[in-house]
């Protein structure tokens, strides 16, 4: 109907779908949508939906209808993780997710910011998680309930930029940092990882020349991600072993071979070797490295999601 200015109009839908023709987007069902035209730009004043099983989803925005651009705000509650993740993350990560974001575009490609929460997050069955338990000999880090989850992010050509990356469980671990994964899937994560004293007392020198006392009453230390999604790597298990030496192998009475504590890997005289003469260790990190390879792989299962590159639905 038409509104109070010259040339400009209002409408107003209630009920209905909205279906996008990417695979990745959810059925969209409508509660009440407010519009109105003015000036060659369509404004939408609000918009609510139900998303996937109970989740919420608000928009407000406005669009050039001359194609000059448009900036959507979203305000997104309530769904679960096992709704959104990968297939094979979803027995590893739980909990409920909420985000703010905004989605700009112009003649350029579009770029989508905002931030991510998660609540009352669960970690399980990780592999990398499996291998720092066995590092550590304990158990405590098969199953990590997360007190606190949350990043910023940015999306836009094929790269996911995330900034003040948190992961927090309490008197367990902390990782705080950054991550950019670019359009060919090239890492580059900068984080600092807090553990609570002891979790690593078994490794020589891992707490006290690899990780320092700092805030929280953590010891901290650096970790670089290099690589990419599909063969990450990281630096902190070099660090660890450099620190520790020969005393992190040990002999196996029934068989006289030698093996890497905990996780009785078997090493080669070559890298005995290479440690005896105090040098760089190349391999001594496969099996964290392997599990880390399993984490990022997921991540980029759900980069893919949030960048829309999984296939179109063939039916729309």
């Amino acid at each position: 109907m038409p509104d109070v200015a010259k040339g400009s109009y209002r409408a107003e839908g209630t009920d209905g779908t909205v279906k996008l023709p990417w695979a990745w987007a959810p059925r969209m069902n409508l509660g009440r949508a407010r519009l109105r035209y003015q000036g060659d730009t369509l404004y939408l004043t609000s918009a609510d939906f139900q998303v996937y099983e109970s989740g919420s989803l608000e928009l407000d925005g406005e669009m050039s209808v001359k194609g000059e651009g448009y900036i959507f705000n979203g305000n997104l509650r309530d769904v679960a993780c096992a709704e959104i993740l990968p297939e094979s993350w979803r027995q590893r990560l739980s909990g409920q997710v909420k985000a703010d974001f905004t989605v700009e575009g112009s003649k350029l490609s579009p770029k989508v910011s905002g931030n991510v929460v998660l609540a009352d997050g669960v970690l399980t069955a990780l592999p990398l998680l499996d291998s720092l338990s066995a590092y550590a000999d304990t158990t405590r880090f098969r199953r990590i309930a997360l007190q606190e989850g949350k990043t910023d992010f940015e999306w836009q050509d094929g790269a996911l930029a995330l900034r003040n990356l948190v992961f927090s469980s309490e008197g367990l671990v902390r990782l705080e940092g950054t991550l950019r994964v670019d359009a060919r899937k090239n890492l580059d994560g900068r984080f600092r990882l807090g553990l609570v004293p002891g979790i690593l007392a078994r490794i020589p020198g891992a707490e006290t020349e690899v990780f320092r006392r700092g805030e929280r009453g953590l010891l901290w230390t650096d970790l670089h991600i290099t690589g990419t999604v599909d063969h990450p790597e990281e630096d902190l298990s070099k660090r660890l072993v450099d620190a520790a030496g020969l005393r992190m192998f040990e002999i196996l009475p029934e068989t006289g071979e030698k093996v890497l504590k905990f996780t009785k890997e078997v090493i080669g005289q070559d890298l005995e070797a290479h440690l005896q003469k105090g040098g760089q260790i190349l391999d001594q990190g496969k099996t964290v490295i392997e599990g880390a390879k399993g984490v990022v792989e997921g991540v980029g299962e759900v980069i893919d999601i949030f960048g829309g590159s999984k296939k179109e639905k063939k039916d729309e």
